[in-house]
């Protein structure tokens, strides 16, 4: 099994969880925002950032950071896990907004 980037690396990329894909939903809709708005406040593609909430793609682990940013939460606990997508390991991203 190849080895992960640790998950403070530069290069590490994240899927996110689908529970927190589901609390990140929850929260554009509370906040009255779109998957669009947010691709526009963190300069990522629509596609790309649809494909990510969705679980279809990883992000950089730096730019979940800017999205829960760009989401305005106040804190936003991070955690990761490895797991493993079409037979290759992975990190899989957990976030508590606040």
């Amino acid at each position: 099994m190849a080895k992960l980037p640790p998950a403070d690396s530069p290069v590490a990329e994240a899927y996110l969880h689908p529970a927190t894909a589901q609390l990140w939903r929850e929260l554009l809709a509370n906040r009255a925002l779109s998957v669009g708005d947010l691709a526009g406040m963190t300069d990522l593609p629509v596609p790309t950032l649809r494909d990510a909430i969705n679980g279809k793609c990883p992000l950089a682990i730096g730019l979940w950071k800017e999205i829960a940013s760009a989401l305005q939460a106040s804190q936003a606990e991070f955690s990761f896990t490895t797991s493993e997508r079409e037979g290759k390991p992975c990190w899989e991203l957990y976030c508590v907004l606040m």
